[in-house]
């Protein structure tokens, strides 16, 4: 039995051929926004990051060495912190940064700005 159809495509109709066309142009546009504000959020953080001075950083790095509350590697993160404005943390040191800042929170350490 022959086909009238020489591919799948074929079959299908024009409205349903550019409603496919949109889905993916959605999807692509969608991937594209997600990837955009996953680097403000980057950037956010290291703005909030870096608004405060090396100084506060060890501050608050003494403070939370007295209670234990932060394993060594966020130790060390937070030992980079500060260096500002020497060194700048990355993106993923600054979310780790506001992190440790809301769990020292919780434990009763406010950083002083």
């Amino acid at each position: 039995m022959k086909s009238k159809f020489n591919s799948f495509e074929e079959c299908l109709t024009e409205e349903i051929r550019e409603g496919l066309f949109e889905k993916h142009q959605i999807d692509e546009d969608w991937k594209t926004a997600t990837r955009i504000q996953k680097i403000d959020n980057g950037f956010e953080a290291q703005e909030k990051v870096i608004s405060i001075s090396g100084v506060k950083w060890k501050e608050f790095l003494d403070r939370c060495s007295e209670k234990s509350i932060f394993s060594p590697k966020e130790m060390e993160i937070l030992a980079i912190a500060t260096r500002i404005p020497k060194v700048v943390p990355s993106e993923k040191q600054s979310f780790v940064l506001i992190g440790l800042l809301e769990r020292a929170k919780d434990e009763g350490i406010i950083m002083n700005q």
